[in-house]
């Protein structure tokens, strides 16, 4: 009577007990079946019979009636964690690197040069780079979402032969250059810096262990550290560091791609210097990507 009388009083505080197991194991054949509790979710792991957790090629949490918003962030900086199973992560196609040709239309959404600035295309350049970036899925198949970032880009235009870029009493101007005695045409340009911030909708999908993807979006940048120049074979020559750049830009980005490598294009929605001085200038460049 004693016993019972004893085991009648432990009841509760085995109770209470058993309301505060986090961790429970069973045992299947010669594996061990781990399920524990933490953050109000719940994780199941797999042990062999030496204790050792087998390796995961998929993992399922349940959450009791939570909704989760999964970010993934990229950089080429932070090793990556979820390579083991890429499929179940959506990631940011904003380009790591990316170097295209560039030139400057008449307009917004122009692909051709602008005639009055005398440009020469095939020698100007775009190169950036994107320190990080970040993703987040917009459905549970984690192939549609958005992605938003910040890149370093750096811009070179080049002139045709004997041209270079004034400024004139508050009017920028592309006309012929005037050379000292002996002196011959080596090239021209005028170049600046971009801190750009992109945004992106991405769409994404699995192919042999790999994304295919597509995105549009736009980006906003702060320009500076313009400057026109030209070099001869005696000099350089710095005419102008005041182009009457807008320091600030928006444009309109489209990409496609597989794997790592893409194709992009970028085309400005806003002219590049200040039309009341100078001709309207659309930045525009296109080329390859590596993406991350």
């Amino acid at each position: 009577m004693k016993k019972i009388l004893t085991l009648i009083l432990m009841l509760p505080s085995v109770a209470i007990m058993a309301e505060t197991v986090s961790d429970t194991t069973f045992v299947y054949g010669s594996k061990q079946i781990v399920v524990s509790d933490k953050d109000e979710s719940t994780n199941i792991s797999v042990l062999d019979k030496d204790g050792d957790e087998l390796r995961k090629i998929s993992e399922t949490t349940f959450v009791d009636g939570q909704e989760l918003t999964q970010i993934y962030v990229t950089s080429p900086f932070i090793p990556n964690k979820w390579n083991i199973n890429r499929k179940e992560h959506f990631y940011s196609h904003i380009p790591w690197v990316n170097y295209g040709l560039a030139t400057m239309g008449g307009g917004a959404m122009s692909f051709g040069s602008s005639d009055a600035l005398h440009l020469n295309s095939t020698k100007s350049w775009e190169f950036a780079i994107a320190p990080v970036s970040v993703a987040i899925p917009f459905n549970s198949q984690r192939t549609f979402g958005m992605s938003f970032g910040m890149q370093l880009a750096w811009m070179k235009v080049h002139f045709k032969d004997d041209y270079a870029m004034f400024n004139e009493d508050g009017t920028i101007t592309v006309r012929p250059i005037e050379y000292g005695e002996g002196e011959t045409f080596k090239k021209s340009y005028i170049s600046y810096t971009a801190l750009r911030f992109p945004v992106y909708l991405e769409y994404q999908r699995i192919i042999n262990r790999r994304e295919i993807f597509a995105t549009i979006g736009c980006s906003v940048e702060w320009r500076s550290g313009e400057h026109s120049r030209y070099k001869t074979n005696n000099n350089t020559i710095t005419p102008t560091k005041d182009i009457f750049i807008n320091p600030i830009g928006l444009n309109l980005e489209l990409q496609i791609g597989y794997s790592c490598l893409a194709f992009y294009m970028r085309t400005s929605l806003t002219p590049l210097m200040k039309t009341n001085h100078a001709s309207k200038a659309y930045p525009t460049s296109m080329g390859m990507s590596l993406c991350f």
